[in-house]
């Protein structure tokens, strides 16, 4: 259980949309290493579990690598005429993923395609674009590519270029069935100038840092908070809340970054550190 929440916590937040502004400071700032500190917390006590570097790789200003020195995570990023085109990634714990992603005449991502070698078993995610402030994801999965099944939907809300809300629908529902709301610094999200369709194409599988593993890595800034509503017809009900803390250096970018999660009563959990190099 320990691996899959660390997973968990090292897949979400860390890569984000274009933002235009500072947008020199960005390029010049790219980051080349995270360390991830992974510590088990007990009785007001923590104790180191495993500690990991991940490296970046960029080429022509576009991110092509991310691997970790022990060989558990490796993600190759594929482009052409600068659009990504293909996302593979494995590592130990990982069934190696293969994704293929597709345009429509405008550049904008419209589908993307996962075949699971192994077994055979087909996702396919198809994405629209209601308003500039709007992204709704449909997700489709099965055994062959004629009959696939309409499983999951979510409607992404964009507020000031950062990620308000998320809401999520079981197929052809009409109303949610849970939310996620966000809370934001005002300080850079330090890849913000990484593929805005990488982050569609494997929100929930891309390398990154926290505690959260969802769109809102699409933000400019970084999350402080996350708080999860279950909801029933127009009422939501709160469920449980992400706090992540920053230590910033002198260009206002992350030099740290921590999440922790305890039990109810504060005696057992964890805790994630990320430390940032540029």
């Amino acid at each position: 259980m320990k691996k899959i929440l660390h997973f968990l916590l090292i897949c979400t937040l860390l890569f984000s949309c274009n933002n235009n502004e500072n947008d020199d400071l960005v390029e010049d700032k790219k980051i080349k290493k995270i360390t991830v500190i992974d510590e088990d917390f007990e009785n007001d006590s923590y104790q180191l579990h495993q500690t990991s570097d991940f490296n970046f790789s960029y080429e022509n200003n576009l991110l092509t690598k991310v691997y970790s020195g022990n060989d558990n995570y490796l993600e190759n990023l594929y482009y052409q005429n600068g659009i990504l085109k293909e996302i593979k990634i494995k590592g130990k714990d990982l069934v190696t993923i293969d994704r293929q992603l597709y345009y429509d005449s405008a550049s904008k991502l419209v589908k993307v395609l996962d075949i699971n070698k192994e077994n055979l078993y087909i996702k396919e995610e198809r994405f629209e674009y209601p308003s500039n402030d709007v992204i709704i994801v449909k997700y489709f999965g099965g055994y062959d590519i004629n009959q696939l099944i309409f499983i999951e939907k979510k409607k992404i809300t964009i507020f000031n270029q950062n990620v308000q809300k998320i809401e999520f629908f079981n197929g052809n529902a009409t109303v949610p069935h849970r939310a996620l709301k966000f809370e934001y610094d005002n300080k850079i999200n330090p890849n913000s100038k990484i593929d805005f369709n990488r982050i569609l194409a494997a929100p929930e599988m891309s390398y990154a840092v926290s505690g959260i593993q969802d769109f809102s890595q699409l933000s400019k800034n970084n999350v402080i908070k996350s708080v999860n509503y279950f909801v029933y017809g127009n009422t939501e009900i709160f469920y449980k809340k992400f706090n992540i803390t920053y230590q910033y250096n002198q260009d206002n970018l992350p030099a740290n970054q921590s999440f922790k999660v305890t039990d109810s009563s504060n005696t057992y959990g964890f805790k994630i550190t990320a430390n940032f190099q540029y």
